[in-house]
């Protein structure tokens, strides 16, 4: 029997990983970002990878609780999915995609508690989100907030 597989020929599959993040906006219509530091510094907006079993919007409260201490919020808000020019190794060793769910939601008095993966927080406004953050599609998105 004759092999027809051709080694050379890359799937055309992608493989992706979701996630969701909140634009966090203050009463003063600031937006929080977080500021990440270690084998690159950036700043990004609270989020992170679904689990098993999770809704795009229970996820989207645990990484802002997680990441920011933050329960008390208004209401979510669906702003979108965006492609992620974000690639990295899965655990399985694929190389892989993000696509975010964007939510926002407001909030009126909060205290603001870093997990370990940040290292400060700013209040910004819309311009300096746009200028801070470096994923591919963002800008539409921000300026619906």
């Amino acid at each position: 029997m004759e092999n027809h597989k051709n080694n050379n020929v890359k799937p055309m599959e992608d493989h992706f990983q979701l996630g969701a993040k909140t634009f966090v906006v203050n009463k003063e219509g600031k937006i929080l970002l977080l500021k990440c530091e270690g084998r690159k510094t950036y700043w990004d907006i609270p989020g992170g990878r679904i689990h098993k079993e999770e809704t795009l919007e229970s996820v989207a409260l645990r990484e802002l609780a997680e990441e920011t201490g933050i329960t008390t919020l208004g209401p979510l808000r669906y702003l979108g999915m965006m492609l992620t020019n974000i690639r990295f190794t899965s655990p399985a060793g694929l190389d892989c995609g993000l696509i975010y769910a964007l939510y926002t939601a407001t909030v009126d008095d909060c205290v603001v508690e870093l997990s370990f993966e940040h290292q400060s927080y700013a209040w910004v406004t819309k311009d300096e989100v746009i200028e801070l953050i470096g994923y591919m599609g963002t800008e539409p998105f921000i300026k619906m907030l």
